[in-house]
């Protein structure tokens, strides 16, 4: 299960730390994983500078290594439309053929037409947008 949430998920499993506690320099700082989970520090962000690449690729690898081992793999946050959304939407990217263009808007609504929920913040999808590159398949 990956819970691509801070609250309550991180911060929970990560020993509920008060902020200012949890150091970056901190192991749990960026995830936690543990007993076949994985929780992000991800809050849903209106500044992609806020979002880790780290805490992305950490997910990525995750969902891989999960999915290559015949695992079920869930990947949630709070509403299912942002977070998880656009992490799932990075994994299809990376790791399949799932889409036949290479054109992020293309891409985005073909996403959309089979997980219509998806609505990514302004953070979120910037950061997608500015990491394209990072994640498309050659």
């Amino acid at each position: 299960m990956l819970h691509a949430a801070k609250e309550p998920y991180h911060r929970v499993l990560a020993g509920n730390y008060i902020d200012e506690d949890l150091p970056k320099e901190n192991s749990k700082y960026y995830w936690v994983e543990t007993d076949g989970r994985l929780a992000l520090n991800l809050m849903d962000y209106g500044d992609p500078k806020l979002i880790s690449k780290k805490v992305i690729d950490k997910a990525l690898e995750v969902i891989n290594r999960e999915l290559d081992n015949n695992k079920k793999v869930l990947v949630h946050c709070t509403f299912g439309r942002s977070r998880s959304a656009s992490i799932v939407l990075l994994y299809l990217l990376k790791y399949t053929d799932f889409f036949k263009s290479k054109d992020f808007l293309t891409i985005e609504k073909e996403f959309s037409e089979v997980y219509p929920m998806y609505k990514p913040s302004l953070g979120i999808r910037s950061f997608v947008i500015e990491n394209w590159h990072n994640y498309a398949k050659p």
